[in-house]
């Protein structure tokens, strides 16, 4: 479900801009900034904190598709019909 993986310049924006964001509301919590959204598709980004020895170089990313499901147990039973006219 989610990977980790370096960074690009990207990421390093946005982890930067992210850190001056929570120290800025750290001192001053009234003035908290709201940004816009951006054109194109959303990326859920998640940072490493220090004292994590990848904090600085590596964020944790959302796998774009998901993975086919794995049930537990039995297959569910079907039920087959002998005369392709019947209803039950």
């Amino acid at each position: 479900m989610f990977h980790v993986r370096k960074m690009t310049k990207t990421d390093k924006e946005w982890h930067d801009k992210e850190i001056a964001d929570a120290v800025a509301a750290a001192a001053d919590p009234e003035e908290c900034p709201v940004r816009k959204a951006k054109r194109g598709r959303p990326s859920v980004r998640y940072m490493l904190r220090s004292p994590h020895p990848l904090s600085d170089s590596h964020i944790i990313v959302k796998k774009v598709k998901w993975g086919e499901s794995a049930f537990a147990g039995l297959y569910p039973i079907i039920r087959v019909s002998l005369c392709p006219n019947s209803t039950n």
